[in-house]
């Protein structure tokens, strides 16, 4: 990826609006109530710190954290659309 690409996915990224955790809670639970069989594996690095944080916030909501990953991806593609 070039790094203007790169420039422009982190400025965008800033425009997207917090989201209460209830919200993604929601949210999360469902994606996991809708989900179909032609879903996509994905391997993906993050700073330690954010993921711990992510798990904390998932166990919270009693969520799995991969759960409310792909909650959050989701609402930020369809706010980016």
């Amino acid at each position: 990826m070039k790094k203007k690409e790169w420039n422009d996915i982190e400025k965008n990224w800033s425009k997207i609006p917090s989201l209460d955790s209830k919200v993604i809670a929601q949210i999360a639970k469902r994606n996991l109530e809708l989900r179909t069989k032609k879903e996509a594996r994905i391997t993906m690095r993050m700073n330690a710190k954010d993921l711990a944080k992510l798990k904390l916030i998932a166990e919270e909501q009693g969520l799995k954290y991969q759960t409310l990953i792909g909650a959050i991806l989701k609402e930020y593609i369809k706010s980016a659309s």
